[in-house]
């Protein structure tokens, strides 16, 4: 009989998931090893989660959790709109540079979509469904059509059709905390009285989802390096200097 898993090997499992999830994709990741790297037998991982889909998913949950906390502690602290914007940018910069690793995987699900059904893991280590890779790292069929280095999120496509409820589970926090957020800064005259919540909760959040992978993501970086000139570092400064023209971005289009 197994012994019940102590909350510290659960978040090595976790933490393990998400890290391989976030590197090669559902298709890539193998559970086996990340048992192995994660200090556990693979029969333990199976008797917590029913399978490679229940893991992927609870170590999407991880990060959603993480940036629950992140909107919760924004909330808290209250101000006007363009001041909780501000600490948004901010605590989102913290949450890039010390979990990478969440906004990687979140990557991989926007790019390559989510596993569709049931994945089995065959011998050798390789994933049942996955993708045939030529050489320089391109899927098959796309050889001699991208560039070496391509992001890793385009190698490994995922099947299509993500499970029910996927997007809702990612996207549905942010979006009510954007739109609640916006439709009460509209409701006190604080932005463009034609301003859209919905919408312009979308638009924010693209902002986001850039500034987070600018962060946690090689191409992002380098996109960063070539629109401004230079890289991301360690600096403090830096980083207040994009949060600063962030924001006047987003006050222009606000009308605030």
């Amino acid at each position: 009989m197994l012994k019940p898993l102590t909350q510290e090997q659960i978040d090595r499992i976790i933490e393990t998931g998400i890290r391989h999830f976030a590197d090669k994709g559902f298709a890539g990741a193998n559970v086996n090893k990340i048992a192995a790297e994660a200090g556990v037998s693979v029969g333990v991982v199976y008797k917590y989660y029913q399978g490679k889909q229940d893991l992927f998913r609870a170590c999407v949950e991880r990060s959603l959790d993480y940036l629950d906390r992140v909107f919760a502690e924004t909330r808290q602290q209250g101000g006007t709109l363009m001041e909780m914007i501000g600490n948004l940018i901010r605590q989102n910069q913290i949450a890039a540079r010390k979990h990478p690793e969440y906004f990687r995987l979140y990557h991989q699900i926007t790019v390559s979509g989510a596993p569709a059904g049931p994945e089995k893991e065959v011998p050798g280590g390789a994933e049942a469904g996955s993708v045939e890779e030529a050489p320089g790292g391109a899927p098959a069929g796309l050889k001699g059509k991208l560039p070496d280095g391509a992001p890793a999120g385009l190698k490994g496509k995922l099947p299509d059709g993500a499970p029910t409820g996927i997007a809702d589970l990612i996207e549905g926090r942010s979006a009510r905390m954007y739109r609640e957020l916006l439709t009460a800064a509209k409701d006190a005259g604080e932005v463009r009285a034609e301003m859209d919540p919905a919408l312009f909760a979308f638009f924010f959040d693209n902002l986001m989802m850039t500034l987070q992978l600018t962060y946690a993501c090689e191409y992002y970086r380098d996109r960063y390096r070539v629109y401004c000139d230079d890289k991301i570092t360690e600096g403090r400064a830096q980083d207040e200097k994009i949060r600063s023209q962030l924001m006047k971005f987003i006050e222009g289009a606000l009308g605030t």
